[in-house]
């Protein structure tokens, strides 16, 4: 039983230092406010959209292409 404790203490102290050197890594992601907000695509390069969206603008642009009929049609069923 004790060998048990010490390998969960030691797998303890393991996740909480690899844990505190995942937070020491991150870098914060600078907030650009731009005078137009409409249009992120518009005004943020590449590498500035991917870094905030985490996708491509072809992704976006991708995305936005197979959703759109389906977010119509529920605007049209709302009432809206």
């Amino acid at each position: 039983m004790e060998a048990i404790a010490n390998i969960l203490d030691l797998y303890a102290d393991v996740e909480e230092q690899d844990l505190n050197e995942i937070a020491e890594l991150r870098v914060p992601v600078p907030r650009i406010i731009p005078a137009d907000r409409s249009d992120p695509m518009a005004y943020l390069c590449e590498d500035e959209f991917i870094m905030r969206y985490r996708l491509s603008k072809e992704a976006v642009r991708d995305l936005l292409r197979e959703i759109t009929p389906c977010l119509q049609r529920i605007r049209n069923n709302s009432g809206m």
